[in-house]
């Protein structure tokens, strides 16, 4: 995983993504959002999905396949948790199987539709996964109260540790 700090300097890794992958290979966009960016909170609101406070925004490829599946399930717990202090909300570029995902997995917290992937685009996390079309990458932005970007957390293979450094920054 690579996270970037308050300061956007890259933090941590060797550059490189799944085995085999180059960080250059894996980089969703060059205009993903930066540590000190406002997250566009707007698409958000039209989704139901109003922030409250300090949350965590963790863009998925699909529902119901198994690293996402894993990943929901983590952040599943976290939200479970209170002393956490933060919103979670799930996005990708899913459209009606959100309700039977969080149905079928437990997800108690609000997941985003964004079939058109404007608010995904809009991030810089829209990622193009060949056969399959272009999707979300698996990118998470721990925002603060003002839903400003406070880290950026580009996830690699090992999602379920990846709540663990979310939490522990929020």
């Amino acid at each position: 995983m690579t996270t970037y700090p308050e300061d956007g300097s890259p933090a941590g890794g060797d550059g490189t993504g799944e085995e085999g992958g180059t960080r250059a290979e894996r980089t969703p966009s060059p205009t993903l959002l930066q540590v000190g960016d406002a997250f566009p909170t707007a698409a958000l609101v039209r989704s139901g999905a109003a922030l409250l406070g300090p949350a965590v925004m963790y863009f998925y490829p699909k529902d119901g396949t198994t690293t996402c599946t894993l990943e929901a399930a983590a952040f599943q717990r976290a939200a479970q948790c209170p002393a956490a202090g933060v919103q979670v909300v799930g996005v990708s570029t899913d459209d009606e199987s959100h309700a039977c995902f969080a149905r079928d997995q437990g997800i108690g917290f609000h997941l985003v539709s964004d079939p058109d992937a404007t608010l995904t685009a809009s991030v810089g996390v829209l990622k193009d996964y060949g056969e399959h079309g272009e999707l979300a990458a698996r990118v998470t932005f721990l925002l603060d109260g003002s839903s400003t970007v406070r880290r950026v957390f580009e996830v690699g293979d090992d999602v379920t540790s990846h709540r663990e450094a979310v939490l522990a920054e929020a």
